[in-house]
């Protein structure tokens, strides 16, 4: 692995992570203000009239809990699709994009191996995966903690994060292993 490497393409790419918190933040901080355990019958009154639109975002079951409501309303479409794109973008240039620029010949020239430049490019896709999901996870926490105390169960909501996780961590080597 190359240490110069990872930290010229984390500088590289530190944009795009910026882009994604300010695209997630009015996000995860707008659905948490929403919960309320009343606001579940109006819910579910706008899904009967409009059952088609509620099930294309998966917003069919308000849920009972402020973990539930999270889970249903921000995880189950836009906390999948908003870091999936920024992860796509990412997977497709670190290794695609030094071949259409030239540069990759460059990379070989190094004396490291092939493998370790594409571990090396590996383990920037899973750091920015790690940090897109950390901050989406510290976001939402530090949003209920401060308008709901108490009302999210932290190990469940933990838990959810980490399956969120692992399924970017999917999606990004899937990209990855395309771009390669």
């Amino acid at each position: 692995m190359s240490l110069t490497l990872f930290r010229r393409e984390a500088r590289a790419h530190w944009v795009l992570a910026l882009v994604f918190a300010a695209v997630v933040n009015p996000y995860g901080s707008m659905i948490v203000s929403m919960f309320d355990p009343k606001l579940g019958e109006s819910l579910a009154m706008m899904a009967e009239s409009m059952p088609q639109i509620f099930a294309a975002f998966n917003m069919t079951d308000p849920g009972a809990t402020l973990t539930e409501f999270l889970a249903n309303y921000l995880y189950g479409f836009l906390f999948i699709v908003l870091p999936m794109v920024a992860i796509l973008i990412l997977a497709a240039g670190l290794v695609a994009g030094h071949v259409n620029k030239g540069s990759m010949a460059y990379l070989l020239a190094s004396p490291h191996t092939r493998a370790g430049i594409v571990w090396t490019q590996a383990a920037v896709l899973f750091s920015f995966t790690l940090l897109l999901c950390a901050w989406a996870f510290g976001l939402c926490t530090a949003a209920a903690q401060l308008m709901f105390p108490g009302e999210l169960d932290l190990e469940h909501f933990a838990l959810l994060n980490v399956g969120l996780l692992g399924l970017h961590v999917f999606f990004g080597g899937l990209a990855f292993l395309c771009s390669c």
